[in-house]
């Protein structure tokens, strides 16, 4: 029996080099690709840990100012540095998302003596928060 073929047709697809050359190049286009999305991943991180610090500043702004209005006086709020943080009374004011290094509160007085403010600044991871609170 003798077997009988048709034409030989033109085989179609990519060659080896063509896929290596193609698979280069889409991984240097992936390369870029994760490159541009670590570095705006990082960025709205940064700017993530900005606003936990602002926030964090604002709610011990708002006790100390509470606490003079209600006082006439910071009495009751201590720095610990062992856990870094600001305390009322022993309740932490800020939390672990911020380290506060420095607490610094020292009575304003009028020409007879009498405290009228206090002027009262705190460093919290690296940024430095100050300001006076009027004893009413």
């Amino acid at each position: 029996m003798s077997e009988t073929r048709g034409p030989v047709l033109p085989q179609g697809g990519f060659t080896l080099i063509e896929v290596i050359v193609y698979l280069a190049l889409f991984s240097i286009l992936m390369a870029g690709a994760v490159m541009s999305l670590y570095a705006l991943g990082s960025c709205v991180g940064e700017e993530r840990d900005a606003a936990t610090v602002t926030s964090e500043a604002d709610f011990v702004d708002a006790k100390f100012a509470w606490l003079v209005s209600q006082n006439g006086s910071l009495a009751g709020i201590v720095f610990d540095p062992v856990n870094q943080d600001i305390t009322l009374n022993s309740v932490p004011l800020t939390s672990a998302n911020v380290v506060v290094s420095a607490l610094t509160v020292t009575p304003v007085k009028n020409a007879s003596g009498a405290t009228i403010a206090y002027d009262a600044s705190f460093v919290m991871n690296g940024e430095l928060f100050s300001r006076r609170y009027y004893v009413l």
